[in-house]
């Protein structure tokens, strides 16, 4: 048994030795397993606990060969007795940002080197803004064989979320600040790493290639991993819920809308987000309450053929209810009259409806919201977390980021206004659409 043992602590060194020297090749390994081993071994793993303890956690739990460069470069950098001398002067929560950040950074460097056969991440960018192009012109197979190589960036592991180190990639400010809230830890470290790869936006763009061809399986794969990277993105959560609907995966389905709807910040989520929930109790054979998110979703068209659409559902949904067709064709001649007449304008705004008693009021709508747990406003926590990083960006003189925030949160502020009850007169939905 002890025999058998120490065969296997001799192979397992072995493999470490052929590991090491395929990291840093045969001259730098052989120095870091003779003179750097016997150094570590002796001095760091008395003296140094925290950098010991965080290369065995990076080594077993995170990546190895990037441990071993960090194990390699302290080394070297400490072998000069004035650098050792000003590293011990430092504090434990100094050390261990030196430590993150540098082993960050070896991280990156990596990454970067195996990008650089896509001509960096000038070249990946360009590949998605081609396969974009390609994607209007519904050249699916040209489009997804531009972008599908991108997915080997990952094979190499070196950005893999585990317990202790969490690796996001998030493209919008907004969303970075929305994740930080809800989502980060304390008990690891959280990099963005957006800008040395957009891997959400890869994921995305393959994800959407797959849906438009209708290999849902594949799409939804790449929008699950896009969550992984950004558990905020309103526009995974939004192919998720069509894919969902589409393989009638209801409660799948149901938590990707009201999820979306928890984050969404500008009109067009909204929009997207009400209408797949309509569609979602229009397949569930809940015309009332599908009826009330099509009224919701009305408050955010801006263009005629958002109106059609809108009309349409109305129709359909009337249909299904058996109303008398006289007025559904009310119904919806009254909703296309949007400018015909001069006498219907006021104050910049077209009154759509009659005043008389329509099928679904504000309780109808509150009823169904409170029932089924969705939304019917802009998320609080969104505007508190603008507000502060507005006045963040006013105190530091952050023109840009004074003119982002300013952006967002005057979005955030015409949704929220958008869904308040004193839009709606006499307690029932009416629609006014501005010119």
């Amino acid at each position: 048994m002890i025999e058998k043992k120490k065969a296997k602590e001799n192979t397992d060194i072995k493999q470490f030795k052929t590991f090491v020297n395929e990291v840093l090749g045969e001259d730098e390994a052989d120095l870091f397993l003779g003179e750097y081993n016997e150094r570590w071994e002796n001095r760091i793993e008395k003296e140094e606990p925290e950098l010991n303890t965080f290369v065995l956690n990076a080594m077993e739990f995170d990546n190895a060969a990037c441990a071993v460069v960090l194990m390699n470069d302290w080394m070297k950098s400490m072998n000069k007795a004035e650098n050792y001398e000003a590293w011990k002067k430092k504090s434990s929560v100094q050390k261990q940002k030196v430590i993150d950040d540098y082993y960050f950074q070896i991280k990156t460097n990596t990454f970067r080197a195996d990008m650089a056969k896509f001509g960096g991440r000038e070249g990946v960018v360009d590949k998605l803004l081609k396969s974009s192009s390609e994607l209007r012109k519904k050249n699916y197979k040209g489009a997804l064989e531009l972008v599908s190589p991108l997915l080997s960036l990952l094979d190499n592991g070196l950005f893999i979320s585990n317990d202790r180190f969490k690796y996001v990639s998030i493209m919008e400010k907004i969303d970075c600040l929305v994740y930080e809230h809800y989502y980060k830890s304390s008990s690891c470290q959280t990099k963005n790493i957006n800008f040395i790869c957009p891997i959400e936006d890869i994921f995305l763009r393959v994800g959407a290639i797959h849906f438009f061809m209708e290999n849902y399986s594949d799409a939804k794969k790449c929008f699950i991993e896009a969550l992984k990277w950004n558990p905020v993105s309103k526009y995974s959560l939004w192919y998720l819920s069509q894919i969902c609907l589409e393989q009638k995966e209801w409660n799948d389905c149901y938590s990707a809308i009201v999820c979306g709807l928890k984050y969404a910040c500008r009109s067009s989520h909204f929009k997207a987000f009400y209408d797949a929930l309509m569609a979602y109790f229009s397949c569930n054979d809940l015309d009332q309450d599908a009826l009330c998110c099509n009224y919701l979703k009305m408050q955010y068209i801006s263009s005629d053929e958002d109106r059609k659409e809108v009309a349409l559902d109305f129709d359909f949904l009337s249909k299904r209810k058996n109303r008398a067709k006289k007025r559904e064709e009310k119904l919806c001649n009254n909703y296309f009259k949007l400018s015909t007449k001069s006498s219907n304008v006021q104050s910049g705004k077209i009154e759509c409806w009659s005043n008389k008693k329509n099928d679904v009021t504000i309780e109808d709508i509150r009823r169904s919201s409170q029932k089924y747990g969705y939304p019917t406003g802009v998320n609080s926590d969104l505007i508190e977390i603008t507000q502060a990083e507005l006045k963040k960006a006013i105190s530091d003189e952050n023109k840009s980021g004074v003119e982002y925030f300013e952006s967002v949160l005057s979005d955030l502020t015409k949704c929220n206004d958008t869904l308040k009850i004193s839009h709606f007169e006499k307690n029932h939905v009416g629609l006014n659409i501005v010119n």
